[in-house]
This record gives structure tokens, C-alpha cells and sequence, in this order.
């Protein structure tokens, strides 16, 4: 029993001790299934759900609007997310209301449960989960029926990260949340 006890403890700590560490498999990080996300240039700190069961990422858009600027069309839309709660030991993300200006890179057709298909402007966004910053197609959206405001799909995972649907949380909230 106490050999037992022993063995069942280091592991314990082992485990602990590694848990703030990242791994990475085949040059990909190891995330979880929920992650804190940080849209630098627009400033915005959010939780975003990895889903693989998605094909495109999207993101919380209200009150989109189309323009043109040098000869391209471009996109404004408001980001807009009431505070949120400490949880799961990570900190509250406060209120956060942006509005964001993006070339729109094309038109996704996006297949719904409730009719055959919507099209949804898609933009490309500089990302950071942890400590890298990737580009990221992203649909526009309003999610505001959805937990998380961000949606990371697989055009964007099967390239730039793994998932690990039984953790959450492995890269930790950003320095602006501490």
C-alpha cells in the first residue's frame, strides 16, 4: 500500500508539473477543446470552441456591413460580448464591443440544419492561442446564441493544431486577464 501510495503521489506531481507545458506532434501544438484566443490588432480576448466536427471557423459578427476601400470590398461588424465569469479556474473575460474592418477574401456558402445554404462573408484574422499568432479564415456570424464566440474549425486545425477533446484550457488565459 504505501509502495502504491508512493508511486500514485510522483505521478501526481509528475503530472502536474507538465500540465503547463504545451506539447507539440509533428510541429502542431496540443490544445484543448475550449481555449482562450486573443484578436491583437482589434484587441479582443475570447474564449473560442475547437471544433472538428466544424468545416470553417467563424466568428460573433452583429451589424455587418459592406464597403469599398482602394477598389476592394471590404467588411465592418461589431464584436460585442457581455462579461463573462471566472470558470474552470481561468479568469473573467470582461465586456468587450469592437468594431472590426476587414477585406472580405470571398463568399462561403455555409449548409445549415434550417435551409439548404447561406452565404456568410469570410475574412482573414491574426489569431494568437498561446504563444503564436496564426492567420485565420473566418466566417462572419452573429453567434450570440452560442456559448463561445469563436469557432475554430478544421480548415484551420488539420494545419496549425491538435486537439485534446478531454482537456481544456492547456495554453492558459492571456497575460491581459491576470
Amino acid at each position: 500500500f504505501v509502495l502504491f501510495f508512493a508511486i500514485f503521489a510522483s505521478v501526481a506531481v509528475t503530472a502536474t508539473q507538465n500540465s503547463s507545458k504545451i506539447q507539440s506532434v509533428n510541429g502542431r501544438d496540443v490544445v484543448g477543446w475550449v481555449e482562450f484566443v486573443t484578436l491583437e490588432e482589434p484587441g479582443i480576448i475570447a474564449k473560442a470552441k475547437l471544433d472538428t466536427g466544424a468545416k470553417t471557423s467563424s466568428i460573433h459578427a452583429e451589424d455587418i456591413e459592406y464597403f469599398t476601400r482602394d477598389g476592394q470590398q471590404w467588411v465592418r461588424f461589431e464584436f460585442e460580448k457581455p462579461k463573462r465569469p471566472a470558470k474552470h479556474g481561468m479568469p473573467s473575460v470582461p465586456r468587450q464591443k469592437k468594431m472590426i474592418e476587414a477585406p472580405v477574401k470571398r463568399m462561403v456558402k455555409i449548409k445549415q440544419h434550417t435551409v439548404d445554404f447561406v452565404q456568410r462573408p469570410a475574412v482573414d484574422l491574426d489569431l494568437k492561442i498561446g504563444e503564436k499568432t496564426y492567420k485565420v479564415e473566418f466566417t462572419l456570424t452573429d453567434r450570440d446564441s452560442f456559448i463561445y464566440p469563436v469557432l475554430l474549425g478544421r480548415r484551420f486545425l488539420e494545419t496549425a493544431l491538435i486537439v485534446d477533446p478531454a482537456r481544456i484550457h492547456i495554453t492558459g488565459a492571456p497575460q491581459d486577464l491576470l
